[in-house]
């Protein structure tokens, strides 16, 4: 946690392993006070060419999600927790939720330009957004932070406005998530994501 005021620089931190890398999410304090760095997060970046992009029937998860939420609701409740999503974060148009998956439709917010990015932070974010749609009412009363991701894996670079993003709840606080185009072509596939409520 950051004292109130507090500065960090913070560096991503690549060092060539073999073919691959491994990576740091690293701070230091802005002013230099002799304080040793902190990490955040590590990982390790693996490329790999995929000609077989995953597919996933739509119309299935669709017949499967049948309770209608209004986005913003979800909205409402993260903000109650002292979440608040500006502009920038609010991705998602529509929300279907089934028996531990969900379903949304999102669309590019007109403030967003995606040149320069190979995955946005707010699309990404949106799906994290849609992970909570699936928890029961007392698990989503409490706060709950992205706190780990075990793999990613962009099949492509998501193009256009308009995408849809499949949510499975894999445990009490995990999911894997899916973010498909319009043909139900997998572009970005999350799995072993978990949140974790704030301490």
């Amino acid at each position: 946690t950051l004292a109130e005021r507090e500065t960090r620089l913070v560096q991503a931190v690549l060092s060539p392993n073999g073919d691959d890398y491994d990576c740091q999410l690293i701070s230091t304090p802005a002013a230099n006070q002799g304080e040793e760095s902190v990490t955040h997060a590590t990982g390790h970046l693996v490329h790999k060419a995929n000609s077989n992009a995953e597919t996933i029937a739509l119309a299935d998860i669709q017949a499967r999600c049948t309770e209608t939420i209004d986005p913003d609701e979800l909205y409402e409740v993260a903000a109650a927790q002292f979440i608040v999503f500006g502009p920038s974060f609010r991705w998602i148009d529509s929300l279907q939720k089934g028996d531990g998956e969900a379903l949304a439709r999102f669309s590019r917010p007109e403030n967003i330009d995606m040149d320069g990015y190979w995955l946005h932070p707010g699309l990404l974010d949106a799906c994290f957004q849609t992970a909570g749609v699936t928890l029961d009412e007392d698990a989503s009363a409490e706060t709950l932070l992205p706190f780990m991701l075990k793999q990613l894996q962009i099949q492509k670079v998501p193009e256009g406005d308009q995408w849809w993003c499949h949510v499975k709840q894999t445990g009490e606080q995990a999911w894997d998530i899916r973010l498909l185009d319009d043909d139900g072509r997998v572009l970005l596939a999350l799995d072993g994501f978990e949140m974790r409520a704030v301490p």
